[in-house]
């Protein structure tokens, strides 16, 4: 049997570059005044390429048409050679349909790696990742497991 080497697939993920995968992870629109994002970070499983490739995310889940208009994903680049990176998906505050959405309760939307010629879709449990959604004051999610000198 022979390893393809042209197969390449992109595991995504919150947490950590060290690749602390979390399940989710939370942005509050209250915090910025417009646009603000949430770092994810892929990893390539295959060899490295001698060229550029992109990928991009779709987002998903219930009530995406309100959550929709206040997402920016872009065109993300895998650079020649490289096998990981560290990336950003936006929200805008602006782009809210209501002031008051997710101010009682909070939202979800989750994203995973559209396949395209360069990638397949990557492990199971590094498929897509979740953000949720607050538009409030609210105690941050570490506040009770943080360890602090």
């Amino acid at each position: 049997m022979k390893f393809d080497s042209e197969m390449a697939g992109l595991n995504i993920w919150v947490g950590t570059s060290a690749g602390s995968v979390y399940e989710e992870t939370t942005y509050n629109y209250s915090y910025a005044i417009e646009e603000g994002s949430v770092t994810f970070y892929a990893r390539v499983y295959g060899i490295p390429a001698k060229y550029d490739r992109t990928f991009t995310l779709e987002p998903f889940g219930e009530n995406i048409e309100q959550i929709v208009p206040t997402i920016r994903v872009e065109e993300y680049v895998m650079p020649a050679g490289e096998v990981s990176g560290e990336y950003k998906v936006y929200f805008n505050s602006k782009n809210l349909a209501s002031e008051d959405l997710f101010s009682e309760s909070d939202g979800k939307v989750s994203f995973r790696m559209v396949d395209n010629e360069h990638f397949e879709t990557g492990t199971e449990n590094m498929q897509s990742f979740t953000v949720v959604l607050r538009n409030r004051i609210a105690k941050p999610d570490n506040w009770d497991s943080a360890n602090y000198p």
